[in-house]
């Protein structure tokens, strides 16, 4: 399966300042006054993509740190270059070496992007365990899932919840955790809402439908939600939240549809 990822969109906003119509990319007709938010944006889409094989090579010390000389080695070329063309330049050195700058920031980020996308076919499955998904797990402090998380506000029939949404390293968000209720630097609930989040044993997933989850888990037990109505089912100690609306909570197995969809996965503190 091939993943359509949104990196291109990040070499258009480094290449296109909306407001003026500006296209960083014709180097030779940038006015002055825009060339330094051409190299700011030029500089914030290279981080990006840097960040995204970082990620993707996450728990991969090697090729982590290939990556990291080679970028080191980058900056100091790109320095260097564009100070001997400055050098070079008896009139305009400073517009040279800003768009020196501009020019070689470009074409690393195609560089990298490229890099990237050798890997992006075929991803590899997200194990989810009875207490952990990707590389996170309930306990665990907040701040060591900085680089792949974001906290957002999650809007819900019970209230305004505060959660932090995860991200696989392709940056589509894959799920969302609680904070612990105890100590809000912790990890607590996790719910995933990607289909490429795969139980340890590879068995049930976010899209499969509840016929299928019964003959994987004879002794599935199914409750419903006097609040917001959602209908979960419980095995191993994993819920999974089915699309079906029941807002008793004592329900009859076949009350729920056979072709009833799983549109999440839940992982709670025991």
């Amino acid at each position: 399966m091939k993943l359509f990822i949104p990196l291109t969109l990040v070499l258009l906003s480094s290449t296109l300042i909306a407001k003026d119509k500006i296209n960083c990319s014709d180097f030779d007709n940038i006015p002055r006054k825009h060339l330094d938010s051409c190299i700011e944006k030029s500089d914030k889409a290279l981080n990006k993509v840097y960040k995204y094989l970082i990620n993707s090579h996450k728990g991969q010390a090697e090729p982590q740190e290939m990556l990291k000389k080679a970028q080191r080695a980058w900056l100091v070329t790109r320095e260097n270059h564009c100070t001997l063309i400055g050098r070079e330049l008896v009139v305009s050195a400073g517009i040279g070496m800003a768009t020196c700058e501009l020019k070689m920031t470009q074409h690393r980020t195609k560089e990298l992007q490229e890099l990237f996308d050798l890997g992006v076919e075929d991803p590899e499955p997200l194990t989810i365990t009875k207490d952990s998904f990707m590389h996170i797990k309930i306990g665990s402090k907040i701040s060591d899932h900085k680089a792949y998380t974001k906290k957002a506000t999650l809007k819900t029939g019970e209230g305004d919840f505060s959660v932090f949404n995860i991200f696989d390293s392709e940056n589509h968000k894959v799920g969302y955790f609680l904070p612990n209720s105890k100590n809000a630097k912790l990890v607590g609930d996790i719910f995933i809402t990607s289909s490429r989040g795969v139980t340890s044993k590879g068995s049930a997933y976010v899209g499969m439908n509840f016929g299928t989850l019964k003959k994987i888990f004879p002794k599935l037990t199914v409750h419903g939600s006097e609040i917001e109505g959602n209908t979960h089912a419980v095995a191993n100690g994993i819920m999974y939240r089915l699309d079906a609306n029941n807002v008793e909570y004592n329900i009859k197995m076949k009350k729920i549809p056979n072709k009833t969809k799983i549109i999440e996965i839940i992982l709670q503190k025991r």
